[in-house]
């Protein structure tokens, strides 16, 4: 299993590795083993680029991590733990805006949208919860939106400002989608007008 980002190599994941290929056999080549370790085996999801870094999710027994790559072995290090041993549920990259990374992580009390710059002391967790996974992070202007849904209001579309930051009173509800719809599909436009809508 694998995925790629938009710009060459491409990267994907075998077991608890992360290779990198040109689309040659000599170009085909591991970039860094996650887990040294033996059994239980850790794996890695949700690769995503954002400014020529790739982030991707390492989900093993001790819990989920946020990583980030150059494409080396050295440039290859872990961000920041998210999630503990034992917390039920998946942890993703929601989407990327403004350079950022955007995470889903489950927690004690819901699902939790993180934001990341990319270090340790930038990878912040934001209130309040949800409960279902936080999808399809999308900027425009100066603000992201996002569906997830919550015990009062069922399945919505929200937004919240980017800056200065993001914080709790931020995040509101910008659009009803309880029917048949969910939220979905959402095109990064961060710096860009909508016309026709």
């Amino acid at each position: 299993p694998g995925s790629s980002i938009s710009t060459a190599p491409c990267f994907f994941a075998q077991h608890d590795e992360l290779w990198k290929s040109n689309g040659t056999l000599a170009g085909t080549v591991r970039v860094k083993e996650i887990d040294p370790f033996p059994l239980p085996e850790v794996r890695l999801s949700s690769f995503t680029e954002s400014d020529g870094l790739l982030y991707f999710i390492s989900t093993g027994p001790n819990g989920a991590e946020l990583w980030r790559s150059n494409g080396t072995s050295s440039g290859t290090f872990l961000v920041r733990k998210l999630v503990g041993p034992g917390v039920s549920g998946a942890t993703t990259i929601a989407g990327a805006a403004v350079g950022d990374i955007f995470i889903s992580a489950p927690s004690a009390n819901g699902y939790q949208l993180w934001r990341s710059t990319g270090t340790g002391a930038g990878t912040t967790s934001i209130l309040p919860s949800f409960m279902s996974p936080i999808r399809e992070v999308a900027g425009f202007q100066t603000d992201i939106y996002f569906g997830a849904e919550s015990a009062l209001e069922g399945d919505e579309l929200w937004t919240t400002p980017l800056f200065p930051a993001i914080t709790a009173s931020g995040v509101v509800d910008a659009a009803s989608f309880r029917a048949a719809l969910s939220p979905g599909g959402l095109a990064s436009i961060f710096g860009t007008e909508l016309s026709g809508v």
